[in-house]
């Protein structure tokens, strides 16, 4: 639709993103926006068609970032860590996926000036999470501490997602730290078995599973999946 007639209004924008009937289809899916590509001394931005997550601000250096890497290379990229308003006055951790949008050509004819804008998603971290994990994430959360941290440094600052939402245990027999890249963003992936988990085990399993990486290697390939 985009590519075809950019100059679509806000109210048929709104109704293009509602027939694409994207809720339960994307966990963490917090709405579809454009943003319209406008130049200006501060860059190709911003004039917002659609939202539907308040506080969104298209003018942070991170979102500004992923925007123009994503207009540069043409692929689809996520920011870095955003926190993006929640109930009330809470701020909640995520991200925002950029797809960047040109008028209808093949990709080896397309010129700068065929650049239109973005097509937006911002995704709550925690509600991602747990819809990857579905029905299991009670009993996997239960036995795991599972964390993700934006980026390479594993701070309180950088933590995405924290499964029970407190420190990696000291001594855990199982523990697994791993990078994740999913559209153009590295994320550091950590996974510590809990008391209850560790009890359970003896000591030859808890090898073999250090050994597998099983806890650290199928939540990349359900992350990327989803996205």
């Amino acid at each position: 639709m985009l590519a075809t007639a950019p100059s679509f209004t806000n109210r048929g924008f709104r109704k293009y993103a509602g027939g694409l009937e994207l809720d339960g289809r994307y966990p963490g899916l917090r709405g579809v926006g454009f943003v319209r590509a406008a130049a200006g001394r501060a860059g190709p931005y911003v004039a917002v068609a659609h939202s539907a997550v308040p506080g969104y601000d298209p003018r942070s250096a991170l979102i500004r970032l992923a925007m123009k890497q994503a207009r540069e290379s043409g692929r689809t990229l996520v920011s870095g860590k955003v926190l993006l308003a929640g109930i009330g006055s809470a701020r909640v951790p995520g991200f925002v996926m950029y797809v960047p949008v040109y008028r209808a050509r093949l990709p080896s004819e397309r010129r700068r000036s065929d650049f239109l804008g973005w097509i937006y998603a911002p995704f709550y971290m925690d509600e991602l999470m747990r819809g990857i994990l579905g029905s299991h994430f009670g009993e996997i959360s239960s036995s795991y501490d599972i964390e993700v941290y934006d980026g390479r440094s594993v701070t309180a600052a950088s933590r995405l997602f924290d499964s029970d939402l407190e420190p990696a245990r000291p001594g855990a027999i199982l523990h697994l730290r791993r990078p994740v890249a999913l559209f153009g963003q590295r994320w550091t992936l950590s996974v510590s078995s809990l008391a209850r988990f560790d009890a359970a085990l003896t000591p030859g399993d808890a090898g073999i599973l250090a050994a597998s990486g099983t806890g650290g290697s199928l939540l990349p390939g359900r992350l990327a999946w989803v996205l």
